[in-house]
């Protein structure tokens, strides 16, 4: 199930039992390179919560402008699978494999925030 910006955590409410995995959306669909909104994290936060206060098991996922100035935030919210695209490894400046050992190692660095430790 996937929630764009706007749909409130509450429509997915009564069947996040059912699910495997969440994603929620931290651009406006459409088009590639638009900005991170930054309410979004807070809406992870939220999921996170109810998943673990219902004792429930599906994946968080985040779609939309995941890259190394995103990553920490994200993870500490509670993501658990990031898609990334040209803001965070396909990027057109760097070479695939710059990108590649920059993001294993930002995500090394955001997994080992004091929020994970």
């Amino acid at each position: 199930m996937v929630l764009n910006p706007a749909t409130p955590l509450e429509t997915l409410s009564h069947y996040l039992h059912l699910l495997d995995k969440v994603t929620i959306m931290t651009v406006d669909p459409g088009y590639a390179g638009q900005p991170f909104i930054p309410e979004m994290v807070e809406k992870i936060a939220r999921l996170q919560q109810i998943k673990q206060q219902r004792g429930l098991s599906f994946l968080i996922e985040v779609d939309g402008s995941c890259n190394r100035q995103t990553y920490r935030k994200l993870l500490e919210a509670g993501a658990q699978v990031l898609i990334l695209g040209s803001s965070g490894l396909f990027r057109p400046d760097v070479p695939l494999a710059q990108a590649w050992d920059t993001l294993i190692q930002d995500l090394d660095e955001a997994s080992h925030s004091p929020a994970h430790a």
